[in-house]
């Protein structure tokens, strides 16, 4: 048996080097094998370290029932054979499983069994670091972006005692840091956090490697949003070349940023490129996520945006329903996600002249958000599409008057940011007199 063992474990070892090398459909294929003889052997820490390794590279390529089954199966081994480190392991990664779920109470609980395994181990800082990412993941799932930071820097600080400046680990830290950074507005430092693990990514892997993709993805969202389109197009480009090389065109991880050059595109008018492009990200992602997931809900949405650039309201607004029915399910009816896919269903309904349409979306997002106020001036935006189709569809004038008045004061608080939206409502109040 011990020879089989090892030869088991060689396997597992070949396969680790496929995924660092940037070949995970390898590195798959030769986990199943092992996974396959681990359990022939029924050697159960073996299956224990084969189930939890093949559970961590399908959670990495979006194929996330079979991750969570992996996982599953890796925790009753663990815990059958007394393997305390592959039981941590697989909490960390069922932690990580269920945030790219949107499950976060089950990732909540997830969180808690992985910080109680790596006490049991008496404390291991590798394992830690992990852990750590994937609760900051969580936290940004949960709308706390302020302590996202948090987690993810104290991860970057093990991670560079654990490893020096240049090491993957602290580039993935790098990389997250300037995701959190970017949802609380602060792209500058997005970007630098961003550039800086690139370049740590392409000392330690090469400029080629898959792991870049999700980076230059980022850099390229930044760049965007700074209406930067030709340097962010180029970034997107780069990212959907080196996935394409490395997994193919089919690849899950290709996306993403497919889906972001297709935003692109749109930025440019060139409505018909950027559908196609989108349009191959949600094939792309049904086949991996099945048709119910928030991220396939996502694309719908920006399918949606370009028909609606196009003049197609209608088939517009078929897209963005889907995608409302999906986040109320995926995540729940109070979720802040929902109220974003609330005001755009509205504001395209008082695009079409339906104002009526557009209240009962309107106030249902309007109570969301004050009971949860979100970052920026997302309440602002619903309260003033709110009085939009209240005098639109006759209703209340008093209350459509306060609730502009309302949104105004909050554009006020930043005159040179919001100039436009201060311009609108002002002219909408002057209208209404």
């Amino acid at each position: 048996m011990r020879a089989q063992v090892e030869a088991v474990r060689g396997k597992l070892a070949a396969a680790k080097a496929h995924d660092l090398a940037g070949q995970s459909a390898e590195a798959l294929r030769l986990t199943r094998e092992a996974v396959a003889e681990s359990k022939e052997i029924h050697y159960r820490p073996l299956e224990a370290e084969a189930l939890g390794q093949l559970g961590e590279l399908q959670k990495v390529r979006g194929e996330v029932k079979g991750a969570e089954s992996a996982f599953k199966e890796a925790a009753l081994a663990a815990s059958a054979s007394g393997h305390d480190l592959v039981f941590a392991l697989v909490w960390i990664g069922q932690t990580a499983t269920y945030v790219n779920r949107a499950s976060y109470p089950e990732a909540e609980e997830a969180a808690k069994s992985a910080f109680a395994a790596i006490e049991r181990l008496g404390g291991n800082d590798e394992l830690l670091a992990n852990l750590l990412n994937d609760v900051a993941v969580l936290r940004e799932g949960e709308g706390n972006y302020a302590d996202a930071v948090s987690n993810h820097e104290r991860a970057l600080e093990i991670r560079k005692r654990l490893f020096g400046p240049v090491h993957r680990d602290v580039a993935q830290s790098l990389n997250n840091i300037g995701i959190a950074y970017a949802r609380l507005g602060d792209d500058e430092r997005a970007l630098e956090s961003y550039r800086s693990a690139l370049a740590v990514y392409e000392q330690t892997l090469g400029p080629r490697h898959p792991r870049l993709a999700l980076n230059l993805n980022n850099i390229g969202n930044v760049l965007r949003r700074q209406g930067k389109l030709e340097e962010s197009r180029a970034s997107y480009e780069r990212a959907v070349a080196i996935v394409e090389a490395a997994e193919g065109p089919g690849a899950f991880e290709v996306a993403l940023p497919l889906d972001n050059l297709g935003i692109v595109l749109r930025l440019q008018k060139r409505y018909d490129e950027a559908l196609a492009l989108h349009q191959r990200a949600l094939r792309i992602r049904q086949a991996s996520l099945g048709d119910s997931h928030p991220i396939v809900g996502s694309t719908l949405e920006h399918i949606g945006t370009v028909l609606e650039a196009q003049g197609k309201l209608g088939e517009a607004g078929d897209h963005f329903e889907r995608q409302l029915a999906i986040d109320e399910k995926a995540l729940g009816e109070q979720h802040p996600s929902v109220s974003t896919d609330l005001v755009r269903v509205a504001k395209l309904y008082l695009r079409m002249g339906q104002p009526k349409k557009a209240l009962a979306y309107l106030e249902r997002a309007l109570r969301l958000r004050e009971a949860r106020p979100g970052k920026g001036n997302e309440l602002a935006e619903a309260r003033f599409a709110l009085a939009r189709a209240l005098k639109e569809s006759g209703g209340d004038a008093g209350r459509a008057r306060s609730l502009a008045g309302l949104a105004r004061d909050s554009y006020a608080a930043d005159p040179e940011k919001h100039a436009n939206s201060l311009a609108e409502i002002d002219a909408w109040l002057a209208s209404t007199r």
